[in-house]
């Protein structure tokens, strides 16, 4: 995992095949060689591990990075159909709260993707784990009910008074995007200034960072937002554990053009906006967010 943190691919995997040797590999090891995978375009080694995860018990944790790895490429539709089968897989096996938590997920990535009238709603029951609640508030407060995204927050904190990441991680982030939807990013910035020791932990996988990048782009300060974007690419690593992570690794291209774009580098805009239409060379057409990039990069031209 250390290795994995420091993008240092290659000795990571090598340590997860000694332990596949020794028989000592969990689904861990194998999520982590398929996210390896991921990153050196490996196709074969790719569906080596899907191919391990199938019918395991624990198929489910592998079906979920895949999907996120399928939306992290404009493939929405594959990913829908994967987070579905995950769900499946996950109830199955009796872990229902798990398949809960991946509907509040899957509800997450259509909002960052634009689609937010796509959503099952799943959040209108919001399942009771930490996991759904701060995934659900920040859907609530990016498609403005900024009530029950607060009231969320203010759950996490009552049911986790001294927990680290609730107090220095999620519920700053929370509030930081009810604040950007507020449009007071001065405000959102201030309020994750908590995060910035554990923002790129395992745990965080540079969420908040995203969320400041964001909240930069609504104060209009590019430069600014742009250098939040990059240190998450410069992270590739411990966004390959979650599969939420790899789809705001995916978006911190576009969002890095724009921030380049407002700050006046237009060449450097256009490199980032290509970056980012070549990981979604195959994406579906009808994203909304895939349009809005189009037609921003359309007019730099």
């Amino acid at each position: 995992m250390a290795y994995l943190g420091l993008n240092r691919f290659s000795d990571a995997k090598a340590i997860r095949n000694k332990e596949l040797a020794a028989n000592l590999g969990l689904h861990w090891t194998h999520i982590d060689l398929y996210g390896i995978a991921v990153v050196e375009n490996d196709a074969a080694a790719m569906q080596q591990e899907i191919g391990w995860a199938k019918g395991n018990t624990y198929e489910f944790f592998m079906l979920e990075i895949v999907a996120g790895v399928e939306a992290a490429a404009g493939k929405l539709q594959k990913a829908r159909e994967t987070y579905r089968q995950a769900m499946e897989s996950a109830r199955r096996g009796e872990f229902d709260g798990i398949a809960r938590n991946m509907a509040v997920d899957l509800d997450l990535v259509e909002t960052e993707l634009g689609n937010a009238s796509q959503t099952s709603r799943a959040p209108s029951a919001v399942p009771n784990s930490e996991h759904a609640r701060k995934a659900a508030a920040h859907i609530f407060a990016m498609t403005g009910d900024l009530g029950r995204a607060g009231a969320l927050a203010a759950e996490l904190l009552k049911d986790a008074p001294t927990d680290t990441y609730v107090n220095n991680v999620w519920v700053p982030s929370i509030r930081a995007e009810i604040e950007v939807s507020r449009g007071d990013p001065a405000k959102a910035i201030e309020l994750l200034k908590a995060t910035s020791l554990y923002e790129f932990g395992w745990k965080a996988h540079g969420w908040p960072s995203y969320v400041r990048g964001r909240a930069y782009l609504r104060a209009q300060k590019g430069k600014e937002a742009a250098a939040e974007f990059q240190k998450i690419l410069d992270h590739r690593g411990v966004c390959l554990a979650d599969s939420l992570a790899t789809v705001f690794y995916a978006l911190s291209h576009l969002q890095l053009a724009r921030g380049r774009a407002m700050s006046g580098d237009a060449a450097g805009a256009r490199t980032a906006y290509q970056d980012f239409f070549n990981l979604w060379k195959d994406a579906d057409s009808d994203i909304p967010i895939l349009k809005q990039a189009k037609a921003e990069y359309a007019k730099l031209q």
